[in-house]
């Protein structure tokens, strides 16, 4: 298992954001040798990308991934 996490604040604007990631090998879970890992991502905050900078979101996203 694996996880991250980042923040970031602007004490002039009093906005910022924080988002976590986690990834579990799914070979784990049923066996084998597959290189696929099993993925959650979550972000709260301001300026997850460039359309939405100046609006508050919060994204939950679930997936799978090749590498990590």
């Amino acid at each position: 298992m694996q996880a991250a996490t980042n923040t970031r604040f602007n004490f002039d604007s009093g906005k910022g954001a924080i988002d976590a990631d986690i990834s579990y090998p799914i070979d784990r879970l049923i066996g084998g040798n597959l290189n696929f890992y099993l993925i959650g991502q979550a972000f709260t905050g301001y300026g997850e990308n460039l359309l939405d900078y100046n609006r508050r979101m919060t994204r939950l996203r679930v997936g799978l991934a090749i590498v990590r």
